[in-house]
């Protein structure tokens, strides 16, 4: 094989090391969302009757995996051509009267790569049998987490901290001894193996680089500290013989630190990993990616312990870990090298983080009427970030519940990489995680869309919104289509906010103070309200700043976010009317709304202004507004021989002095 296998793609950050990880934070306990497509759908038989024939000669568990990662025609067990491949439990069914039978899934057999269980000290290899190979499987696995098997992680706590404490040794016979002495069972004594390789082996970059450099015996891997991924994988199996399980390497091809999106595998294998037998069936594990990652030109290692490696389902394994020897793969029927390339790339930070779902599900997507849409799903609160070759302004990213919407529309025609990065809500690690990536192909460009050159995303509200004291929107989508131009944005509050907020568009060319006239902000109680009025048609970003009333800083947080799209060039409204210091948390305006009032015209006005004494409007003369039942100032006042026409209150009843709340501009004749 080649000098190394690949790790998992690099984040360029200062991640958490095992270590730490493993000393100061409890291992996640990894479950699948409800809407997974990976849980497998018992079809007809209950748990306890497959319990009952579980295991039995000649049965075979009726049991299957949902859509699986690709969309085009492929065949099946039966040499069908269907629409969507599926990975799937054999399902091959004997009648037995009622009862459902499964015949039991043949695991590969190996050679002399297969070390023997015979004794903790015993280094004999032995080929493995095909007795040893007849497993049965376990209908419940995968429904509680990521694995071939049920683990609930905080059991291995206490052992994997020990672990990572034991002192390296020259001798891999002295330090096995060590690492189980609170090991009993097979499953604790392989997981102690892989935590203490996970946590002292670094992987050689330089070694990756040169054939005479790298470390690949097992007692040259311990000397050294050092391995590429025949050397995770040899010093696995040589510590399983003397702990006296039965273990394996695997060669293959592998979606690792630089793989290219798209690529189609040939030749040599360019990566190893393992399988042990445990309970009569094989389980999948990657030491090397388990430890850590480098970085794209694999001259920087960094420690980043990925639970996922470890006793991986083999249908997600598959994902980017494709054996030359087919047998390996687990999973049946067999998918072909074709639909491992096609797979959609996902790392192991993935599920590590509790994402389950992602579509499209192939890695290669062309554009449709010049976008693409990518959704991702999974189990918790969510940040995501992107970029498309680099750039961060060519997406709309909308976050949903626990996962996000990710709309991509290339600025030109040709072929980008997409790159996805995410990190839950509540950690501590400032840095995201590459999770996923695709190969975008655009032959086509919406002119009559372009998104514009200055916005943020996440676009729209959502649980972030909610967070900072934004709740039910009435626009919950990101972008708001309003064919006259103007829209009403409302939201509930449950903290005591201020807010500002800013307009801007493109192709546009007013100054920020003439676009902030076209926003109109009423807030009331645990509401508040910006009524928008466009100035013309156009693609617009509305955005909403907000902090505290006790925080005396000068600086409000952005908070939320909304493209506005009109495109009736007929639409020009004028500003709203000028405001000042009097007009105060509480004011409603019901009219006029327009700036700019006509010349010579009686108009009437109404609003709110609560706890004051006197409203009058100001132009030639004043012009005193009544105080209504239902508590408006309500009046009439002309607009003839006058250029503003102003809103003056006072708090006195029989004081002359008034402060203007809002001016209007009286319009040319």
């Amino acid at each position: 094989m080649s000098s190394g296998g690949k790790l998992g793609k690099d984040t360029d950050d200062d991640s958490v090391s095992l270590r730490e990880l493993l000393t100061k934070k409890k291992p996640r306990i990894l479950t699948f969302a409800k809407k997974g497509k990976i849980i497998p759908e018992v079809e007809t038989a209950t748990p306890s009757e497959l319990s009952d024939v579980a295991g039995k000669e000649g049965t075979e568990i009726p049991f299957t995996l949902s859509k699986f990662d690709f969309d085009f025609k492929e065949k099946n067990a039966k040499g069908e051509e269907v629409e969507e491949f599926l990975i799937e439990r054999p399902s091959t069914l004997k009648d037995e009267g009622n009862k459902e039978k499964a015949e039991i899934e043949e695991s590969p057999p190996t050679k002399s790569t297969v070390v023997s269980s015979k004794g903790k000290g015993s280094k004999k290899k032995k080929e493995a049998t095909s007795d040893k190979n007849e497993v049965s499987i376990d209908v419940q696995d995968d429904v509680f987490n990521l694995k071939s098997i049920k683990i609930d992680l905080t059991d291995f706590e206490a052992l994997d901290t020990y672990a990572c404490k034991v002192i390296p040794k020259h001798n891999v016979q002295k330090l096995v001894k060590e690492l189980l002495l609170f090991a009993t069972s097979d499953l604790e004594k392989i997981r102690v193996l892989w935590i203490w390789i996970c946590c002292h082996i670094e992987y050689d970059v330089k070694g990756y680089h040169s054939k005479n450099l790298k470390h690949d015996g097992p007692t040259d891997v311990l000397k050294t500290g050092k391995a590429v991924c025949a050397g995770y994988s040899g010093l696995f199996c040589e510590m399983c013989s003397f702990a006296g399980i039965e273990c394996t390497t695997i060669e293959g091809y592998s979606k690792g630190y630089n793989y290219e999106i798209g690529k189609r595998f040939s030749g040599e294998p360019d990566h190893a990993w393992n399988a042990v037998f445990m309970d009569g069936r094989w389980h999948l594990l990657d030491s090397t990616w388990g430890a850590g990652h480098v970085n794209e030109t694999c001259t920087k290692f960094t420690f980043k312990y990925v639970e996922f490696y470890f006793f991986t389902h083999p249908t997600l394994f598959i994902n980017n870990h494709f054996p030359t020897d087919e047998k390996w793969q687990l999973v049946s029927p067999k998918i072909s090298l074709r639909v491992f390339e096609n797979m959609v790339f996902r790392t192991g930070e993935f599920y590590d983080i509790g994402l389950t779902y992602i579509h499209p599900d192939v890695q290669v997507v062309s554009t449709v009427n010049g976008r693409v849409i990518i959704n991702v799903e999974g189990q918790y609160p969510t940040y995501f970030i992107f970029n498309l070759d680099g750039k961060k302004d060519c997406a709309i990213l909308t976050i949903t519940k626990y996962g996000m919407k990710l709309e991509v529309l290339p600025e030109k025609t040709g072929e980008f990489k997409l790159k996805i990065y995410a990190k839950l809500w509540d950690t501590k690690e400032e840095m995201f995680s590459f999770i996923c990536a695709y190969l975008i192909k655009c032959d086509f460009i919406d002119e009559n869309f372009r998104l514009p050159k200055a916005f943020h995303n996440p676009l729209g509200p959502s649980w972030i919104t909610e967070n900072k004291g934004l709740l039910r929107p009435t626009h919950p989508e990101p972008i708001i289509y309003c064919e006259d131009g103007k829209c009403r944005i409302r939201f509930m509050l449950s903290k005591d906010l201020s807010f500002t907020s800013r307009l801007s568009c493109d192709e546009v060319k007013l100054s920020d103070e003439a676009m902030r006239n076209h926003i109109f902000k009423t807030q009331h109680g645990n509401s508040i309200e910006f009524q928008v009025h466009l100035p013309t048609a156009g693609l617009y970003v509305f955005a909403i700043f907000a902090k505290g009333k006790s925080n005396h800083s000068p600086t409000h947080e952005h908070v939320c976010e909304y493209l506005i799209s009109c495109r009736n060039r007929n639409v020009h409204w004028p500003g709203f009317p000028k405001i000042f210091s009097s007009w105060t948390e509480g004011c409603e305006l019901i009219e006029p709304l327009s700036g700019i009032l006509p010349h010579s015209q009686m108009v009437t006005f109404k609003l709110k202004i609560p706890h004051v004494r006197k409203v009058h409007v100001h132009g030639k003369t004043a012009c005193p507004l009544t105080l209504s039942k239902e508590g408006y100032w309500e009046g009439r006042c002309s607009t003839q021989e006058a250029k503003y026409l102003s809103i003056g209150v006072s708090d006195k009843m029989f004081d002359t002095k008034f402060t203007f709340a809002l001016q209007y501009e009286i319009a040319d004749k």
